[in-house]
């Protein structure tokens, strides 16, 4: 596999880049491809008011990817939500993105959005996941640009980037796939089952 990724050369057209940094692997990675090929980042992590777990991790993977390639993200921010029966993180998650762009912050949000591994898949019929023929680019709640440049990806496509720029080691250690609140990792969710699949960790 190439160490570069190709980018739809329509981001281009875009001044003020965010990147969703999760506190995962699959963010990190993009991380990593835009700043190696000169794209200014500003970074935006969501924290759950009951669970910030991913804050760490996401540190973590910001001084990891600025030492490997030798560039600085231009700004970071971790946004504080609460989750509740009515409201969960992706409607916060519009609401921030919005909130960006409105402001002037950002004109395009990327996230590292792939595709769930199909022998995974399968055990919990995800009711949201994506599928590879889905656009890349869409227009969120008709106001912000999203750009999911990994989306008809799956998790072994991303070990396979991280192991062409000899990334595996440092992201598995630094990482946290694990959204549950109490007890991370669970080794049972859908995402730390996928890291296991693939990366044979946690």
């Amino acid at each position: 596999m190439s160490k570069t990724f190709n980018f739809d050369k329509k981001l281009n057209n875009y001044k003020s880049l965010g990147l969703a940094l999760s506190g995962g692997i699959d963010s990190a990675l993009l991380l990593y491809y835009l700043l190696n090929q000169g794209y200014k980042v500003k970074c935006y992590t969501l924290v759950d008011e009951d669970n910030n777990n991913n804050i760490r991790p996401a540190i973590d993977v910001m001084d990891l990817i600025e030492e490997k390639t030798g560039k600085t993200i231009e700004n970071f921010e971790f946004i504080k939500y609460k989750k509740d029966h009515k409201r969960g993180k992706r409607e916060k998650m519009v609401e921030v993105y919005t909130n960006l762009f409105n402001s002037g912050k950002i004109d395009c949000i990327l996230t590292g959005a792939t595709q769930y591994l199909k022998n995974v898949d399968d055990k919990w019929n995800q009711s949201d996941k994506l599928k590879p023929t889905d656009t890349k680019w869409m227009k969120g709640d008709g106001t912000y640009i999203t750009y999911r440049p990994f989306l008809s990806h799956d998790k072994s496509w991303i070990k396979k980037g991280c192991d062409a720029n000899a990334l595996t080691d440092d992201l598995v250690k630094s990482t946290i796939s694990c959204v549950r609140a109490k007890s991370y990792p669970c080794e049972d969710c859908l995402w730390c089952t996928e890291k296991y699949t693939v990366f044979g960790c946690y």
